[in-house]
């Protein structure tokens, strides 16, 4: 009986492939998912609907996965502006 010591012909690197394949897909699902266009837009919507709707401006927005060796998530939004609505004075 003669046994071959090719990589193609072991079984071990077809799963290899297929693994790969899969984390390849779902890396870039969840890329895709927490895009920051994507972000920024449903915390738009969600302010929209909310009361602070016009008191609340940002520039935008970011989901945060890690920031140092404990995984952390965040999410950052940059120039925030928070504005208060002057009362009317009847001067």
């Amino acid at each position: 009986m003669r046994r071959s010591h090719e990589v193609s012909e072991q079984g071990g690197f077809r799963l290899l492939l297929v693994t790969a394949l899969v984390a390849c897909l779902i890396g870039t699902s969840i890329r895709l998912f927490l895009a920051p266009a994507k972000i920024e837009s449903f915390i738009r919507a969600k302010i929209e609907s909310s009361p602070v709707r016009d008191n609340l401006i940002f520039g935008s927005a970011e989901i945060s996965l890690a920031d140092g060796w404990w995984p952390d998530i965040a999410v950052i939004l940059r120039r925030v502006e928070w504005r208060v609505q002057s009362e009317c004075s009847p001067n």
